[in-house]
């Protein structure tokens, strides 16, 4: 799995909202193991914009078109060349595989309820029953 697709799969697994026990334990044990790679690319694009980013003078990053509600904004960039160019690198980097011992759940254990959306995401998560069923 490329790490640009694991991002993807942590915000469908955080965004779950599906009953069950063996399902509910599925979910979390996937977003435990891809904790800290997640957290650690999240991180690296933190940086890049912060980094790249004008700031106050008290050296924080300026956030323009800030959400009254939300308090999320743009970072300002100052420079777009060397921003495009850090940014090209984290593109590469979301385009390596990356290597986890992913938690699987049977076809059975997976509730009626989920989305084609939410299924097509987990999809290559779901184990082969002994009767022949994905």
């Amino acid at each position: 799995m490329k790490k640009r697709e694991l991002l993807g799969l942590s915000a469908t697994l955080s965004n779950m909202n599906v009953s069950g026990v063996k399902f509910s334990y599925f979910v979390v044990k996937n977003l435990h193991i891809i904790k800290s790679e997640v957290d650690n690319l999240q991180e690296i694009r933190k940086n890049i914009l912060e980094t790249n980013s004008e700031k106050d003078k008290k050296g924080k990053p300026i956030l323009e078109n800030v959400d009254s509600k939300t308090g999320i904004g743009n970072y300002k960039i100052i420079d777009e060349k060397k921003f495009e160019k850090d940014m090209e690198e984290f593109n590469k980097l979301l385009d390596e595989e990356v290597r986890l011992d992913f938690y699987k759940i049977k076809m059975s254990d997976i509730p009626e309820t989920i989305t084609s959306q939410q299924m097509m995401a987990i999809f290559n998560l779901i184990e082969e029953e002994k009767n022949g069923k994905v």
